[in-house]
């Protein structure tokens, strides 16, 4: 599949949900993630019965995926438990209100297991993982979403920053058909993979979380080195991985079918455009 085809964006969500339909037409893209509230406020934005009826009218014309990224504040993993009865909680909300928007897919990071105090990194996100495990198993008892967990940058007890991380999880959870993946590719070299052997990275991808079940990449670039374990995306080829290495590994053989989103930063609608238009010709 050609990038022009599975090429979308991450939006901000300012006015209403129909306003984000209207955009991708604008943007010429099929594929869309947002969040359900403001990045500005982070309140929860509910939709009116008019702006759903016409996102759901203009969504199902003119796009074939959208994703909902969930909460950054969900924690399904710390050892807190009241962190993780809200952690749930939160899920479970964005889950319905997504529902209420047709769309199934959420994306979410799995958090830190940093309340588990063993001094052994390895121990606490075992823990980590089986409270992830326990957490997915009651979503998925209770709703009928798909959630893409997402590997991260962060190091220490992270859970989700080693590709291994999301096979045992896929290994262990009960509903097995639910539980997919996101790769984010900023993520990955930020955490240290080296992405340059691509042959190599997308072999350690297939052998671990398995490229058969990712159903969206993360097409971002790193503001910061490689191995530095920070998150902060830059503009697909004007960062330290650079548009050769990204263009290699997301036209591989084994990866190019997959739909892709751009998380840029903060941009206009006439920066976001040409930045896509640019990504487009790669």
């Amino acid at each position: 599949m050609k990038i022009k085809d599975r090429l979308g964006i991450h939006f901000r969500l300012e006015n209403s949900y129909s306003d984000l339909a209207k955009k991708t037409q604008e943007y010429d893209i099929q594929y869309c993630q947002f969040f359900l509230f403001s990045q500005k406020t982070l309140r929860y934005h509910f939709p009116k019965e008019e702006d759903k009826k016409e996102f759901l009218e203009l969504s199902k014309k003119y796009l074939k995926k959208i994703f909902v990224h969930s909460a950054y504040w969900i924690n399904a993993c710390s050892g807190n438990e009241i962190g993780f009865k809200r952690s749930l909680s939160t899920i479970k909300k964005e889950i319905n209100l997504a529902k209420e928007l047709g769309i199934t897919n959420l994306i979410m990071h799995s958090g830190s297991a940093k309340h588990f105090l063993d001094t052994d990194i390895k121990k606490a996100k075992a823990k980590g993982i089986k409270s992830l495990i326990k957490f997915l198993d009651a979503v998925f008892e209770e709703t009928d979403a798909t959630i893409l967990i997402e590997n991260v940058a962060h190091g220490h007890k992270t859970i989700g920053n080693e590709f291994e991380d999301l096979k045992i999880i896929k290994d262990q959870v009960k509903q097995k058909n639910r539980l997919r993946f996101c790769f984010d590719t900023s993520h990955a070299f930020a955490y240290g993979y080296d992405l340059e052997n691509t042959e190599e990275f997308v072999k350690i991808l297939d052998s671990t979380a398995g490229i058969e079940n990712i159903d969206l990449i993360h097409l971002n670039d790193s503001a910061k080195k490689q191995g530095s374990k920070i998150d902060e995306h830059a503009i697909p080829g004007k960062g330290k991985i650079g548009k050769e290495i990204l263009r290699n590994l997301v036209t591989h053989p084994k990866l190019q079918n997959i739909p892709m989103i751009v998380e840029a930063p903060p941009m206009s609608d006439a920066a976001n455009k040409e930045m896509l238009n640019e990504i487009r010709n790669w």
